[in-house]
């Protein structure tokens, strides 16, 4: 596989007794993000390019909370997270930092 690359990543892990909620976040995230095949990097995580991370989080918290008004289910151990390099984000960060890939969970939120 060629290398590639991407701004932003969203990846899930949401527990095998909630299948439906795990068929639901994917099938909500390749609408409102309008993702390809070429998004998707396994089978829980897929690439976005052409949005800020603001905006990547704000309409990743906005499918978790349609899935819950829809009834959806997220449960202890399961989570939503987005990857980016500190750069991107240069002004919250220290310049001994800004190498690295931060880690930013969207759910649940502490």
């Amino acid at each position: 596989m060629k290398n590639s690359l991407v701004n932003i990543i969203v990846m899930y892990t949401i527990s095998v007794e909630r299948d439906h909620t795990r068929s639901r976040l994917r099938e909500l995230l390749l609408q409102k993000f309008e993702l390809e095949s070429k998004n998707q990097l396994n089978e829980s995580s897929y690439s976005i390019d052409k949005k800020s991370i603001e905006q990547v989080e704000s309409m990743v918290n906005q499918i978790v909370v349609q899935l819950q008004n829809e009834g959806y289910i997220l449960g202890t151990g399961d989570f939503i997270d987005m990857y980016y390099a500190a750069h991107i984000k240069n002004a919250t960060y220290k310049e001994t930092d800004l190498d690295k890939i931060v880690h930013h969970r969207i759910y649940p939120n502490y």
